[in-house]
């Protein structure tokens, strides 16, 4: 019986997310971000720089940056979830060959933005509050784990914003299948006529 209940639930919650957002698409979308992070990791690791200013600097921005973005990215989700009861969303949940899964992808899509974006808030945050804490260990070792750090605090500040280009893409993508469909209505009547 539990098992059940298990297997039911996976229509709703992470699960469900990660159904229609797959490995791959994380991985595809987590790319650019991460390239541009290497690229300024590497150049920050080229000059002559304090590291741990750098990375409050960059944390401290990243903190002002990405809790704006994710209430951008919480509005857009909100006026999706809105159009859910509209006309438009009757005619995407009709067609399930592009309709549906375009919403089902655009909703997954908007989730995962959220809940990585989230992880990259906490994250900042630590990063910052702890940022000015002295630590003693080797040199290099020391060089090594800022340098991940600046990694992962500009991939963390510049994901949301590489996410927006995406669920942009994902909504006019909705808007050309609602201007190129016709009306559910009309399309139930041109079936009912006899030929």
């Amino acid at each position: 019986m539990n098992r059940k209940k298990k297997n039911k639930n996976k229509r709703f919650g992470w699960p469900s997310a990660f159904k229609y957002y797959s490995t791959r698409d994380i991985i595809k979308d987590f790319r650019i971000p991460g390239l541009i992070s290497l690229l300024i990791m590497l150049v920050i690791a080229c000059r002559d720089c304090d590291l741990v200013v750098i990375i409050g600097r960059i944390s401290e921005m990243g903190l002002s940056v990405v809790p704006a973005m994710v209430a951008l990215i919480l509005a857009a989700y909100t006026i999706l979830i809105s159009m859910y009861w509209a006309p438009i969303c009757d005619k995407l949940k009709s067609d399930e060959e592009t309709g549906l899964p375009l919403l089902k992808g655009l909703n997954a899509s908007f989730a995962i933005t959220i809940r990585y974006a989230t992880i990259g808030i906490v994250f900042l945050f630590s990063v910052f509050c702890i940022g000015e804490i002295q630590v003693s260990a080797p040199e290099n070792v020391l060089i090594a784990c800022n340098l991940l750090i600046i990694w992962c605090v500009v991939f963390f500040v510049i994901f949301p914003i590489y996410m927006l280009i995406d669920i942009a893409i994902n909504i006019y993508n909705i808007a050309v299948f609602s201007i190129d469909s016709k009306p559910v209505t009309e399309q139930k009547q041109n079936e009912e006529q006899p030929r």
